[in-house]
């Protein structure tokens, strides 16, 4: 056990120090501990830190967004430091872009959310921030005595703290926190331009661990600028970024949209499970891939503004970790000649104690048209995870674009898609994963459904082509089928 909390209260209560300068000699002092990996990731908040701390709230540039529970999913390039590139999305003319074992209950593996991922071979070890809950609590099926302790993921970068809040939170386990309101993003303007412009961060200071929240609430407003809103729908995410001992960036994903076209919109996104990455001073990312700036034609990008809002109250569920599997990772799926879905590398994940139950949370959107079956947007997909042994799958596709997206856009914003919706937030597809748990550590891989364009530059014969294209690429209305990925494993301790 760690002895920061009984050294904090030995200062005011001077009965006890005589056991503390005993006992010091025995206990171990509480530490960081870093583990070499393979993805680029970077310190995960246990209770703590999530990120870097670059400066206090107000030094960057936005803070926030939020999504309504209504909209589809979206894809969200990632010019702000996310995993590897991406394609251009469709109608869109830019680029192409080991502790002890937890006590894992019987639940069951079946789904209960809403989107898609999938998984590859060829072993790699996993990267992966983990952010878990320090608090201790006595309850009889979730004690928890210092989970921070065993959560290290085989190449994880791992940041603990200790709780040293008093000797009641041993009695009683964490309290719900009072309500708060965190700005992120307050007029922030997005456009493309120099200087990373398309994107904004917010050095913030969520509450800290283990306080509890049984609701946590992002609200995201997106407005037009003087000049327009950008006329083509962009994917656009809002992450924490963490910095890599590797000194590479990575940003994961809490919520994947879809812009509107030329239009305003906002919507709220229910973050609750994700309370372990959102904790503590942390920079949170907004990116949006428009093409468009001051001046253009097509509009001149976007407004962002957007808060969290902590509501205090035990959760149904009380997560202890997040566990980053993917940032989110890209690839051209349907030609033989680039890596395709194997950029989606299987990760070797160790669970924190204390765990009963983990669920996997992933983002999946397919993107580009013109090819054949209008793949990636505008064709059905089946996507796999495998965790362990077990194999989840799901096909990813929006339907309800007509109901659920902001309306009155440009172009067929009410088409069905690969996982979006113009104008909305993605739906995360969240499964219960528990049952396929059989220890401490666990693999997890993603696949996609086969595919071969046949209407792509380097096909022997060229065939099967929609909207009207031949083979080339055009930017607009032939780009290459592409799919993003991101995911990551959540642990609760009830």
């Amino acid at each position: 056990m760690k002895i920061r909390a009984a050294r904090v209260r030995a200062n005011r209560l001077v009965v006890f120090s005589i056991i503390l300068v005993a006992a010091t000699g025995c206990m171990e002092e509480e530490k960081n501990e870093y583990v070499s990996g393979g993805s680029p990731v970077g310190p995960i908040a246990m209770g703590g830190q999530n990120g870097e701390w670059p400066g206090p709230p107000g030094v960057g540039a936005s803070r926030g967004m939020s999504v309504d529970g209504t909209g589809g999913t979206a894809g969200a390039a990632d010019d702000g430091g996310q995993g590897q590139g991406g394609a251009a999305a469709d109608a869109d003319p830019g680029p192409a872009d080991a502790g002890t074992t937890p006590d894992l209950g019987t639940t069951d593996a079946s789904t209960n959310g809403d989107e898609v991922a999938t998984t590859v071979d060829a072993d790699v070890t996993a990267d992966v921030p983990i952010a878990a809950d320090a608090g201790v609590t006595t309850d009889a099926d979730s004690v928890d005595a210092s989970p921070a302790d065993d959560a290290v993921e085989a190449g994880t970068e791992v940041s603990t703290q200790s709780d040293a809040s008093s000797a009641d939170s041993v009695e009683s386990g964490p309290a719900p926190g009072p309500d708060t309101v965190v700005p992120l993003f307050t007029g922030k303007y997005l456009f493309w331009g120099n200087d990373n412009t398309r994107r904004g961060d917010a050095y913030v200071a969520f509450p800290e661990m283990p306080a509890l929240y049984d609701r946590i609430t992002l609200r995201m407003a997106l407005t037009c600028p003087a000049g327009g809103c950008d006329l083509v729908e962009k994917r656009g995410f809002v992450g924490v970024v963490r910095g890599s001992l590797q000194g590479v960036e990575s940003v994961t994903e809490v919520v994947r949209f879809i812009s509107p076209a030329g239009v305003a919109s906002s919507w709220t996104a229910d973050l609750t499970n994700l309370r372990p990455l959102l904790t503590g001073n942390v920079t949170v990312r907004v990116f949006v891939e428009t093409w468009v700036g001051p001046g253009s034609s097509g509009g001149a990008g976007y407004v962002v503004d957007a808060s969290v809002e902590f509501h205090g109250g035990r959760p149904t569920r009380r997560p202890i970790a997040v566990m980053p599997v993917w940032d989110e990772t890209s690839f051209v799926h349907g030609d033989p000649g680039v890596p395709g879905a194997a950029a989606v590398a299987p990760r070797q994940l160790i669970l924190p104690a204390g765990t009963k139950t983990v669920d996997l949370r992933s983002i999946i959107t397919g993107h580009g048209q013109g090819n054949l079956d209008g793949c990636g947007a505008f064709c059905k997909k089946s996507h796999r995870f495998v965790v362990g042994s077990t194999a989840f799958d799901r096909v990813i596709w929006r339907d309800d674009c007509a109901t659920t997206a902001t309306p009155g856009q440009h172009g067929a914003w009410t088409d069905s898609r690969a996982g979006w919706c113009p104008g909305s937030p993605t739906l995360p597809w969240v499964v219960d994963v528990t049952a396929a748990m059989t220890g401490a550590e666990t693999r997890v891989s993603y696949t996609i459904d086969d595919y071969v364009n046949t209407c792509r530059p380097s096909a022997p014969v060229c065939s099967g082509c929609s909207m009207g294209n031949g083979c080339a690429y055009n930017g607009l209305t032939h780009t290459p089928a592409t799919y993003y990925v991101s995911a990551l494993l959540i642990a609760y301790a009830d």
